[in-house]
């Protein structure tokens, strides 16, 4: 049963909760590819079947994004989120006793399974718990779990890294990451069971009297909303870019920068982390600002951090000193925290409360199968073609370009859609108003 939150307080523990799960979601997520040479090794991979790990978490992960979303809209968001961190926490353990290639793509597989659950779910819930005018800091909030637990993963991996894949104690030294990750995940999990479920709508101007679930009618009207379509796509030439950056980013840095894998761990972990301290807060701020001065405001940071990243990452690939590729890297995940933070604020400006897991499902299933499932192995495949790393990431700049310019096109129609939305819950009202009227003049007559 959905209940509103029991004091003014309880929107940021539940945020706080969710926060944890993400950074454990993202930290799993980002851990093997700073394991890249002792897996390399031990399983005697080339880059496109490293790369192929990548494509078989975020595969399993878009295609359950949708059915998940769409089962967050008819049961309680936060079982489903708990459920899912069981699934991921459990995959994320067995990957430390894989013998073979075959049993770590399946763990890596299943890891997506369960963290598909978390992010339509949260925030969804999210924007439940807090309202528009403050979402963008919320979903911010949020989203710093995604670097935040990315770099954490990153170093955590390099640490275990080094001890490459020779024995040291009863397994091989990189395999104790991922029982460093797996195992507090069960603890999140009985912390999101605990949550108190918002009402849905409950933040938004016009509040349906009843709930409604979402039908196959309400799915039809998200998929033919203008703005989304574009912005979805334009999402796909992102997460394109960002899935071949994250998983072949410190194999480049150690043979073109001539860093030991510590290092090159390091230096994203290093530079992700306040990076994403400064460029969250700073991208929810913005997004919120503009927000109220623009019904297009959440796109317009998404514009702005995605051009400004894509030459800070060009420079980064194509040759910029080492002593700049702490800075660089520092810019790009900066100005990376405008893009990714406003995102769901974008999808959720333009869609109705009841089905915005199952539009962040739909959005997630696209971004992702068609985004950074295919950068890896894309760019790997050329890089094994070319036999350079270092050409074949130059499609990674590139599509941050095409990105960018994409989301552009989806200006105009943003500011329709956000009237649109906002019509549709108005009338939807006014109908139930005007039932639940007759419904008591018959029985009083």
């Amino acid at each position: 049963m959905e209940r509103h939150s029991p004091g003014p307080w309880y929107p940021l523990y539940a945020l706080a909760v969710l926060l944890l799960i993400n950074v454990s979601n993202y930290a799993d997520r980002q851990a093997l590819h700073s394991l890249e040479k002792p897996v390399i090794d031990e399983f005697a991979l080339s880059a496109r079947e490293f790369g192929t790990l990548a494509t078989a978490f975020v595969v399993a992960y878009s295609l359950c994004a949708l059915p998940l979303g769409y089962l967050s809209d008819r049961w309680l968001r936060k079982n489903v989120i708990a459920c899912g961190v069981v699934v991921w926490s459990m995959a994320t353990t067995a990957c430390a006793f894989c013998q073979t290639y075959n049993q770590l793509f399946v763990a890596r597989a299943l890891t997506g399974v369960g963290e598909a659950a978390c992010v339509p779910s949260a925030l969804a819930m999210i924007s439940d718990y807090f309202p528009r005018k403050h979402r963008a800091k919320a979903v911010a909030a949020f989203a710093g779990a995604m670097l935040v637990g990315g770099g954490l993963g990153y170093m955590l991996g390099a640490v275990f890294a080094a001890g490459g894949s020779g024995v040291a104690g009863p397994i091989p030294e990189w395999r104790k990451t991922f029982l460093v990750l797996g195992p507090p995940g069960f603890v999140l999990a009985w912390l999101a069971f605990r949550l108190v479920e918002p009402q849905r709508g409950v933040t938004e101007e016009f509040l349906p009297l009843a709930h409604g679930r979402i039908s196959t009618r309400d799915l039809a009207t998200v998929l033919c909303i203008p703005s989304f379509i574009v912005f979805t796509i334009s999402s796909i030439f992102f997460y394109f870019a960002l899935g071949a950056l994250q998983v072949f980013g410190p194999r480049f840095f150690r043979i073109y920068r001539g860093m030991d894998i510590r290092v090159a761990a390091a230096l994203l972990g290093v530079a992700g982390i306040p990076a994403a301290a400064l460029g969250l807060p700073s991208a929810g701020a913005l997004a919120d600002w503009l927000s109220q001065r623009y019904k297009s405001g959440p796109l317009l940071t998404v514009i702005l951090g995605t051009a400004l990243a894509t030459p800070c990452v060009f420079a980064l690939l194509v040759g910029a000193p080492n002593y700049l590729c702490a800075p660089l890297a520092f810019l790009a995940i900066y100005f990376f925290c405008f893009t990714a933070v406003p995102a769901a604020v974008v999808v959720h400006s333009v869609v109705e409360p009841e089905a915005r897991a199952t539009a962040m499902g739909v959005f997630t299933l696209a971004t992702h199968l068609l985004g950074d499932a295919l950068g890896p192995r894309v760019v790997g495949g050329i890089a094994d073609a070319l036999s350079s790393l270092k050409t074949a990431l130059l499609f990674v700049p590139a599509s941050l370009f095409v990105s960018a310019v994409l989301a552009v096109l989806a200006l105009p129609a943003m500011g329709r859609d956000v009237d649109a939305m906002a019509l549709r819950m108005k009338l939807r009202r006014e109908r139930e108003l005007t039932q639940r009227g007759g419904t008591n003049a018959h029985a009083q007559g």
